[in-house]
């Protein structure tokens, strides 16, 4: 059974205890549909969620994926993951860290009902982005990393409280794993630019040497 958390300070010291202090990464594309994550990334692997009924332990294990909700437990049923008390967060760590990551999720009441919500994702301790999920239904949301990131952790950022008087982070049916996809050629830096005109130059020069010199060995 899902409670109310006691101590709201209590709650977010023990989350900041539990994410590394880990900076460096930045979203750099956000996608709001599973279509366009898996047309715009490579490589897409998913992790399908399979809790069974009334899931209630420290940590959920799928693949290279374990989901934790410091200060309390994972509690989800079937493919539904959430936590055991109310406005506290899922942190996902990735055995394999990973660049593309998609999501379907949500916030949802102490019946895994999904309310009008949003979740805040923070990646490594560092970048975010919003996960806002309304009519009664998950939302999905994907995104690219520039750095390969180990650790999620998804935090309630808003919720209807005419809806309910608690709420839980909750994610749904599977975690989506990929890598940046490609947005058209790579463009050479300047200095690439510089050494292959000094490369090219160096292979004209040659080949107007190479016929002199042959015709030297014939006069002799």
């Amino acid at each position: 059974m899902r409670v109310k958390r006691i101590s709201p300070w209590i709650m977010a010291a023990m989350v900041a205890i539990g994410m590394p202090n880990v900076a460096g990464a930045t979203i750099t594309q956000v996608f709001s549909t599973r279509a366009d994550f898996a047309a715009g990334t490579t490589g897409l692997t998913s992790l399908s969620f399979n809790l069974g009924p009334f899931y209630d332990a420290p940590s959920y294990t799928v693949g290279s994926l374990t989901i934790t909700a410091p200060g309390t437990n994972v509690f989800g049923d079937n493919n539904i993951v959430s936590t055991e008390l109310d406005s506290n967060s899922l942190v996902l760590t990735f055995g394999t860290p990973v660049t593309a990551l998609g999501l379907f999720g949500g916030v949802t009441d102490e019946f895994l009902n999904y309310v009008d919500g949003t979740l805040k994702i923070t990646l490594n301790g560092g970048a975010t982005t919003l996960l806002t999920a309304n009519g009664g239904t998950a939302a999905y949301l994907g995104f690219v990393s520039d750095v390969a990131v180990n650790q999620v952790a998804l935090t309630i950022s808003s919720f209807d409280t005419n809806a309910t008087s608690v709420a839980f982070a909750t994610l749904g049916q599977q975690a989506d794993l990929a890598s940046a996809g490609r947005t058209g050629g790579s463009v050479p830096e300047p200095a690439t630019w510089v050494m292959m005109i000094i490369g090219f130059g160096f292979v004209g020069r040659m080949l107007r040497q190479k016929p002199s010199s042959a015709a030297g060995s014939v006069g002799a």
